[in-house]
C-alpha cells in the first residue's frame, strides 16, 4: 500500500474550516487503496505575537513535515486556503517545506491548488519556471481530478465524500465550507474563479454533496452561482432536511431576477447572503464585464431586506480608470448602509500583460517576483513582513485591508496608475474612512454571518 502525506501550508489561527479539496482528496485516494495522512499549520498562540515568535512556529511545522514525510512515498501540497477558489500568497513556505523534505528522501512532491492555478492560467508563469523549486509535479486545474488522474488508474470512486475526519476539527472554527461546483457563467475581469474553471465544473454529485453537510451544523456554501442552478429546489430542499444554519454566495443579478429564490433559501436555513457590489460607478461596472448597473445594487439589498436577510457585502477599489471620488462614494454608501460585513478588496490587474499601466517605482512588473511574495502571517506581524516582500507584494489584494491598522501609507509610495491613483491615495482612503468597529479579516468575518 502506497503511504501519501497531504499538507496544507496556509498559517490558520484557527478561523480557516478543515481544506476543502484535500479532504476530498484524501476520501478518493483511500477509496483507490492509499494510506494517507495530513498535516496542517493550525497555530492560534501566534496570533499577537512578534514575528519571530511566527517564524519559530513556521519551522516547528517543517520540522514536522520532514518527520511525517520519512516515512511516505509522495507528498501533496496544496496552495489554496479552505476551498478550490483562494490563492494565498504563501510560495516561499512551499518552497521551504519541498526544500527540507528533498534533503532528508528524495521522494515525490506534488502541488496544487488556487495559488498554482494563479500562476500558471492567470499570470503565464511557465511549469518549468515553478518546478524549480524542489517540486516534481504541478497540478493546474482542479486539484481532485488532476491528483487523482495522475495518481490513480481509472476507474475512480463514483461516490466521493469529503474526509472531515482526517482533521482534529476542535482546532477549526464551528462552521465548515462546504462546495458542490465552482465555475462562473458570467466574465467579470477581476475575479479568478472565471479565470480558472469552464462555467461549470462538476465537484461531486448533489447525493455526495448532502452527505457533506452533518445534520444541525453551521455551513458556508462556497459556491458562486447557487441561485442559477437547475436543481436548486432540490438542493434546497436537501439542505433544509439538515435543519442546518448556512450562508451563501449570491449576485445581485440573480437576486433580482428570482426575489422567490431568496425566499426559498431563508426557509431553507440560510441566515445570510455575500453579494458583489464592487462600485457605484454604473460605466466602471461595464467596463469589467460586472453586467449588472449600479440602480439594481439597490434593488437586490431592498429584496433581502424584506426577506430578512443578513447581508455581507463585497467591494472592490482602485479599478484602473477608477477616480479617488468614485472610491470615496463607494465608502460612503458602504458605510450608510449599515451591512451586517463589509469585503474589501483592491483590483488585480493581468501582470501577464506587462504592458499593464500598473507601474512600480517608475518601472514594469516583473512578474517573476510572485515567487518571492509570502503575506500568510499574523495580521499584526503584516507591516513587519510587508517590508520585506517584492514590489509585487505590496499589491495583494487582501492584505493592504487586512493590515489597516499595521501598514503605514509609505509601504505603498510610487506604486499606481500612470496619470492617475497611487496605492498610497487607496490606503490613505482606507485609514481616514473606514469606521473602526469594521471588521476587516475576511476568515473573522465569516463567524459574523451566524450572530
Amino acid at each position: 500500500m502506497k503511504k501519501i502525506l497531504l499538507i496544507d501550508p496556509i498559517y490558520n489561527p484557527g478561523t480557516i474550516p478543515p481544506n476543502v479539496p484535500l479532504s476530498k482528496l484524501a476520501s478518493g485516494l483511500m477509496q483507490c487503496g492509499y494510506e494517507i495522512s495530513v498535516i496542517d499549520f493550525v497555530e492560534p498562540s501566534c496570533e499577537g505575537k512578534k514575528y519571530d515568535y511566527f517564524l519559530d512556529k513556521e519551522q516547528n511545522f517543517i520540522n514536522e513535515i520532514k518527520k511525517e514525510a520519512s516515512d511516505v512515498d509522495c507528498v501533496y501540497i496544496t496552495s489554496g486556503t479552505g476551498n478550490e477558489l483562494k490563492p494565498y500568497p504563501i510560495f516561499p513556505r512551499i518552497r521551504k517545506i519541498c526544500e527540507a523534505i528533498k534533503k532528508e528522501k528524495n521522494i515525490m512532491i506534488i502541488v496544487g491548488g488556487a495559488l498554482i492555478n494563479l500562476y500558471s492560467i492567470v499570470y503565464k508563469l511557465s511549469k518549468e519556471d515553478i518546478c524549480r523549486t524542489f517540486i516534481d509535479e504541478l497540478i493546474i486545474g482542479n486539484e481532485y481530478y488532476g491528483t487523482m488522474n495522475f495518481l490513480c488508474e481509472k476507474p475512480w470512486p463514483k461516490s466521493v465524500v469529503p474526509s472531515w475526519d482526517i482533521w482534529d476539527m476542535n482546532k477549526y472554527p464551528f462552521y465548515k465550507s462546504v462546495q458542490y461546483n465552482v465555475g462562473c457563467p458570467y466574465s467579470c475581469d477581476f475575479c479568478f474563479e472565471g479565470k480558472i474553471y469552464s462555467p461549470k465544473s462538476n465537484l461531486c454529485t448533489l447525493d455526495d454533496f448532502t452527505k457533506s453537510i452533518s445534520y444541525g451544523e453551521k455551513i458556508v456554501i462556497e459556491d458562486s452561482v447557487l441561485m442559477s442552478y437547475q436543481n436548486f429546489d432540490d438542493i434546497m430542499t436537501n439542505i433544509g432536511a439538515k435543519n442546518v444554519r448556512f450562508a451563501a454566495y449570491a449576485r445581485i443579478s440573480e437576486i433580482i431576477k428570482n426575489p422567490d429564490k431568496v425566499k426559498r433559501m431563508k426557509e431553507a436555513g440560510c441566515e445570510a447572503l455575500i453579494i458583489g457590489i464592487e462600485t457605484l460607478d454604473s460605466s466602471m461596472l461595464k467596463l469589467h464585464n460586472k453586467e449588472i448597473v449600479s440602480y439594481q445594487t439597490r434593488l437586490g439589498l431592498d429584496i433581502l431586506k424584506n426577506n430578512d436577510m443578513k447581508v455581507q457585502g463585497c467591494f472592490m477599489l482602485g479599478f484602473p480608470k477608477d477616480s479617488m471620488e468614485n472610491m470615496e462614494r463607494t465608502i460612503r454608501f458602504a458605510i450608510d448602509e449599515k451591512l451586517n460585513g463589509y469585503r474589501w478588496h483592491i483590483y488585480q490587474p493581468n501582470y501577464s500583460n506587462l504592458g499593464e499601466l500598473l507601474r512600480i517605482n517608475g518601472g514594469k512588473i516583473n512578474v517573476n517576483e510572485h515567487f518571492n511574495v509570502q503575506l500568510n502571517v499574523p495580521d499584526n506581524c503584516l507591516n513587519e513582513i510587508m517590508l520585506l516582500q517584492p514590489e509585487l507584494g505590496k499589491l495583494d489584494e487582501h492584505f493592504m485591508i487586512r493590515g489597516k491598522e499595521y501598514i503605514s501609507e509609505q509601504v505603498f509610495e510610487n506604486i499606481g496608475y500612470l496619470n492617475s491613483f497611487t496605492y498610497k491615495d487607496i490606503k490613505k482612503l482606507i485609514d481616514e474612512m473606514f469606521p473602526k468597529e469594521w471588521i476587516l479579516n475576511e476568515e473573522i468575518l465569516y463567524e459574523y454571518l451566524f450572530k
